[in-house]
């Protein structure tokens, strides 16, 4: 029984096949191309051909025909896969308006179903927002939204609230160009869903979901989740060629990727009985899930990618974000263009060492804003912490990998590190539900790369004073003990699959899982064993020239190179250009001027009133 999984990024397309060895699932081939949905192939199933012939000659074994169909099911000379995902995050997020009852309630469950896939809200709206009829109907037409998402009432209760809402939906949808007309999805009282169905026949396509909140005290919002899913499938089947024809591959069509992110953590903290936290940094989007055996959070950000979406996550985190994570000195221009001329070629690779540090200040900057959002704080301690993406694991070092890990979420406590260079995550969340135990056996059997252990201490540490003490034991070996310092990293060879027994003791200020001494048993892997005794928060107040000292010193002691010394004249403040801001108002003459070059000028959104409607 194997299965073929094939997920486009905004910039890599990748295969991943999973097959039964003796009896067992495992990971057995990976391939990797770039996603051809733009010019000049402008068809994703180009880059697939590709990303399948790769990973046909990594394995031998054959999965489209001549004429380039996917080979399913899987035959007797082992060609093709029983089984095909087809995964997703690559494309703009889709563009959200959500009409709820109350804010407290309906409209708040409304938006935890949208934050598992690649969805921007741009509007809300609501029986207390204060607004009119008109009003509301503007504020929907306005929003030119890829979904209207409709929300509100208990089963069995009261309609008439809820149907002013929808009236307000269906006039504002009639509003709008029939080409690009949004999809309805509806997940209010039920005895409202046919009437729904009978509105926007002839307006737009409606998905029915059952109520999100059924009565006051319980919330259900796997259905809305489903249809949204529908939605993203829908959009990703239109927004280049041949996607419509991949959906057909799958019996759930194109899935978003980050769904996977909330079942894999899920699970694994079931298993371990401990936090579990994912991160996955893209071209187009930041997701992060954590989850413990009693409770999950799920959180992504469609405008925070460090690629297509650089500019927006410039744009969220602020410049003096990134700068905090910078040893050197930089103007707000330089940061500005690097992240443009990101937006603009996502997949350039940093040609220097200042563009090396900009784009890992993006990275850790963009990571740390997610925390903050998701409510995990500055120090977040878990068990397990998966890493995802090519931002984080194309790095060329595994211990640089895990370094841009630990310092993205501020990482604290004993905390083992996985990799997930080949998009696994995304491949074993969509097949779940139809193969629960090829998740279970492939996650048994090393799925992921083991880069080892971190032991962070958290709080504050007195710089190059002994602050952490660890003693570890192996069988067969002799005991060994390491000192280190405040504000600096040993790394201790331990290798993939070696287990040890440590003694840890914090010394000075500081813990360790919330304790000053405690015993734990860790496992090795391509790193190691990870003894940071840096304190946290990272960074936290210091100045230009002291960053400069801290950061690279932290490469090196990570990775074993030589340390990298920021040049002295790297230091010096540098001079912000001053330039005219776009907002800038123009003279009387200045006007004139761009009015005889013919520039058009830009005119604001006409609103629309009850009295235009009557009048046709």
């Amino acid at each position: 029984m194997s299965i073929l999984a094939v997920d486009f990024g905004s910039v890599h397309t990748r295969a991943v096949l999973i097959d039964q060895v003796n009896g067992v699932f495992q990971l057995v081939g990976f391939a990797r191309t770039r996603t051809t949905d733009g010019f000049p192939a402008q068809n994703v199933t180009v880059g697939m051909a590709r990303a399948l012939n790769l990973l046909s000659e990594a394995t031998g074994r054959s999965f489209a025909t001549p004429d380039g169909r996917v080979i399913s099911p899987e035959q007797a000379d082992r060609s093709g896969a029983d089984t095909v995902v087809v995964t997703a995050s690559g494309g703009r997020p889709l563009r959200a308006v959500v009409l709820g009852a109350m804010p407290d309630l309906s409209l708040a469950a409304a938006l935890r179903a949208l934050s598992n896939t690649y969805v921007e809200l741009v509007q809300t709206v609501h029986l207390a927002d204060g607004r009119t009829l008109e009003q509301r109907l503007n504020t929907i037409a306005h929003a030119n939204p890829d979904i209207v998402f409709i929300v509100g009432g208990t089963d069995g209760g009261a309609t008439r609230p809820l149907e002013g809402l929808i009236q307000a939906a269906r006039l504002a949808v009639s509003l709008m160009d029939k080409r690009r007309r949004p999809l309805v999805i509806y997940a209010g009282n039920a005895a409202l869903s046919q009437s729904v169905i009978t509105q926007f026949e002839g307006v737009a396509e409606v998905l029915i979901a059952a109520n999100i909140r059924p009565d006051l005290k319980r919330e259900d919002i796997e259905s809305a989740r489903s249809m949204l899913a529908q939605a993203f499938n829908h959009y990703a089947s239109q927004r280049a060629y041949g996607f419509s024809e991949l959906a057909t591959l799958s019996p759930s069509g194109v899935m978003p990727s980050a769904r996977g992110y909330v079942t894999i953590t899920q699970y694994l903290a079931q298993v371990t009985k401990r936090r579990v936290i994912a991160l996955d940094v893209g071209s187009g989007a930041v997701t992060l899930a954590s989850a413990s055996p009693k409770h999950s959070q799920f959180a992504i950000r469609a405008d925070l990618g460090l690629g297509h979406n650089a500019q927006s996550l410039l744009s969220a985190v602020g410049v003096d974000a990134v700068r905090g994570w910078l040893p050197f000195e930089a103007t707000r221009s330089e940061i500005r263009n690097y992240a443009a001329n990101k937006t603009l070629r996502p997949a350039h690779i940093p040609a220097d060492l200042r563009e090396l540090y900009i784009e890992h200040a993006l990275l850790r900057s963009a990571a740390n804003h997610m925390a903050r959002e998701a409510g995990l704080g500055g120090a977040p301690e878990a068990e397990t912490l998966i890493l995802g993406g090519a931002a984080i694991n194309d790095t060329g070092s595994a211990g640089y990998s895990a370094l841009l890990g630990i310092d993205a979420l501020g990482m604290a406590g004993v905390v083992r590190l996985l990799a997930d260079p080949y998009g696994l995550t995304a491949a074993l969340g969509a097949v779940a539900a139809s193969r629960a135990e090829a998740v279970v056996q492939v996650l048994d059997e090393g799925g992921y790369g083991v880069l080892g252990t971190a032991v962070c201490v958290s709080g504050r540490v007195r710089p190059d004073k002994p602050a952490l003490k660890v003693k570890l034991e192996q069988k067969g070996a002799p005991k060994r003990e390491w000192v280190v310092n405040g504000g600096h990293i040993t790394v201790v060879p331990l290798g993939i699959g070696e287990k040890a027994k440590l003694s840890i003791r914090v010394l000075g200020g500081g813990e360790v899982n919330g304790k000053r001494s405690l015993k734990v048993e860790v496992v090795g892997g391509t790193v190691g064993l990870i003894l940071d005794a840096r304190g946290r928060p990272l960074l936290a107040g210091l100045n230009t020239a002291q960053r400069a000292e801290l950061l690279p010193r932290w490469v090196a002691e990570v990775t074993g190179d030589e340390k990298r010394e920021i040049p002295a004249a790297w230091l010096t403040p540098l001079d912000e250009p001053v330039l005219m801001s776009e907002g800038t108002p123009r003279t009387g003459k200045a006007k004139r001027r761009a009015g005889k070059r013919g520039k058009p000028v830009a005119q604001a959104p006409v609103d629309v009133s009850l009295d235009d409607l009557r009048k046709g």
